[in-house]
């Protein structure tokens, strides 16, 4: 699908989002080196097209590959910019998903490391996720993410 977007339309929407997703399907087989190399590509085309809302998404896709090299500084710089881009244009949902999605990055990197700063850091980032699903009624979006559960084991209260 991505070569036959590209060779139709290389500076596309269609293109840009198509990347970022070959993206996520690399990070999810913890592929991480074309995660990245693929999301890098999304973002310098999300850019050029000024499709802020890709651009987001290809940002947040290079912190969680970060994150899970254990390079959470790194992590940390590209999610901020990422949070920053959603806030700007108003997509709470998607700011809700990337605070849920970093938290349990960080709760993995907890349990490898057994630190109990990234455990805090990664309460925070589910904390600011169920507020963010709760805040305009999608208290259902929590569930789906089974994310109940996990606020029970980190001893996060949804108030």
């Amino acid at each position: 699908a991505f070569t036959m977007a590209d060779q139709v339309a290389p500076d596309s929407d269609l293109t840009v989002e198509l990347l970022r997703r070959l993206g996520e399907v690399h990070l999810a087989a913890l592929e991480l080196e074309p995660a990245v190399r693929f999301a890098e590509r999304a973002l310098v085309s999300a850019r050029r097209l000024g499709d802020r809302l890709e651009e987001a998404c290809s940002l947040k896709l290079i912190g969680l590959a970060s994150a899970e090299t254990g390079d959470l500084d790194q992590a940390r710089g590209y999610l901020d910019q990422a949070s920053e881009v959603l806030q700007q244009i108003g997509k709470r949902y998607e700011l809700a998903k990337l605070c849920f999605s970093a938290g349990l990055a960080w709760r993995k990197r907890a349990r490898r490391g057994k630190s109990r700063a990234i455990l805090d850091e990664s309460v925070s980032y589910l904390r600011r996720a169920v507020a963010g699903f709760e805040s305009f009624g999608c208290g259902s979006a929590v569930n789906s993410y089974r994310a109940p559960g996990l606020m029970i084991s980190f001893g996060v209260t949804r108030h």
